[in-house]
């Protein structure tokens, strides 16, 4: 999903088009749009929905060929809310607290404390919760 971010898996004649989905949603998400939009090209689906057959909207969860083509034709792109969650970027929230605890073991010792010293200091607050979180973890 990183990649989403700074490659463009997908030729891209209109930008336009992509522009609030680039870097929200998957590559593969990207790639299946890009097969609907040839898919419509060749077979001249247009805004059509009896032609479309509507296959990726109903199974997978993403626009397609007609909503593709009726987003072109609207001018504002492909809306990110087309997408079903599983397609959409997630947001990863990383746990930095053994790091914040290894970076606070490394200053004791760098300073010259002992243990009950850091101890000592697991009373406070801060410190204390810190460690919880690292113990539960």
């Amino acid at each position: 999903m990183e990649q989403s971010k700074t490659t463009r898996p997908v030729d891209m004649r209109e930008p336009f088009l992509f522009a609030d989905i680039l870097g929200n949603v998957s590559r593969v998400a990207l790639n299946l749009i890009r097969g609907e939009i040839t898919r419509n090209e060749k077979q001249q689906i247009g805004v059509d929905e009896s032609k479309c057959g509507c296959y990726y909207n109903r199974t997978h969860g993403i626009p397609c060929s007609h909503l593709i083509a009726l987003s072109y034709s609207s001018g504002f792109g492909i809306p990110l809310s087309e997408f079903h969650d599983f397609w959409k970027k997630i947001d990863i929230e990383i746990d930095t607290t053994a790091v914040e605890l290894v970076l606070l073991i490394a200053t004791f010792k760098k300073r010259g404390m002992n243990s009950k010293t850091l101890h000592f200091y697991c009373n406070e607050n801060y410190l204390s919760q810190l460690t919880k979180r690292y113990i539960q973890s």
